[in-house]
């Protein structure tokens, strides 16, 4: 049905789709946690109970920092509570931005090296 120099076009554009959604993911995943860093020295973890140090921001679907009224206290949303105990403080959102360049890396291997075959 298909011949091996079809096939093998095929497999190219597969891998050169790929690598670049990886490499955009690896881009958009930095920023965010770069964000997400900056906004996270508004929060403040008491007895378990996640807080943002003025008006509610946000950690997601992008950081942003609360209003400034620094005198209160506004409790997280739990969304924002999992983000910021189990990716931002644990610095487990530095090991994900890292996987998404290892992934990307891996990606650009393979990718060389069928293109030499052609």
């Amino acid at each position: 049905m298909f011949d091996k120099n079809s096939m093998l076009t095929r497999k190219i554009l597969v891998y050169a789709v790929s690598l670049f959604v990886a490499a955009l993911l690896a881009l958009y995943l930095t920023m965010y946690t770069i964000a997400a860093y900056m906004v996270a020295r508004w929060i403040v973890e008491e007895s378990g109970k996640v807080w943002w140090c003025g008006t509610p921001g946000s950690l997601f679907p992008w950081p942003k920092e609360p209003g400034y009224m620094v005198d209160i206290l506004s409790s997280a949303s739990d969304l924002d509570a999992f983000i910021y105990k189990y990716l931002v403080r644990t610095n487990m959102l530095i090991l994900i931005v890292a996987a998404a360049y290892f992934l990307t890396a891996h990606l650009a291997h393979h990718l060389k090296h069928i293109t030499k075959q052609t």
